[in-house]
């Protein structure tokens, strides 16, 4: 049976995650903690794999062209931010490469939509009430 053009599209991004995933390795750090690190999703990578330019997959992602073809790339395109902000905020990617990287994608980062500073802040709720 042969694959439409959505359906080759989705298979080739799907093989671009699975071969990010496949470079995990685990290893230990010299505090004897287990830490991972594995190539990070990117758009170069993904217009490397579809074979199409960072921009034509930008204007895609953002509703130029075929509905399937915008579906498939918006999730791409959430699931490479999602990714690198995660790595960055487990300490698995520095956060100025984490921002470069987000900021390929074409999406807004905090100060650029009128934030005050550059800072990335983490808020933990405190459930048991330990810090009172």
């Amino acid at each position: 049976m042969k694959q439409t053009g959505a359906q080759q599209l989705r298979a080739q991004v799907e093989a671009y995650f699975a071969s990010c995933d496949a470079t995990a390795e685990r290893f230990e750090q010299k505090n004897g903690a287990i830490a991972y690190r594995q190539v990070p999703y990117t758009l170069a990578g993904l217009s490397a794999a579809t074979a199409r330019s960072e921009q034509s997959i930008r204007s895609a992602a953002e509703g130029q062209g075929g509905r399937a073809e915008r579906e498939i790339f918006a999730d791409a395109m959430r699931r490479i931010a999602r990714h690198l902000w995660e790595r960055a905020l487990m300490g698995e990617l520095q956060t100025s490469v984490a921002m470069t990287l987000i900021r390929q994608l074409g999406t807004s980062a905090p100060e650029e939509n009128g934030g005050e500073d550059r800072r990335l802040t983490v808020v933990l709720d405190d459930r048991e009430g330990w810090s009172d």
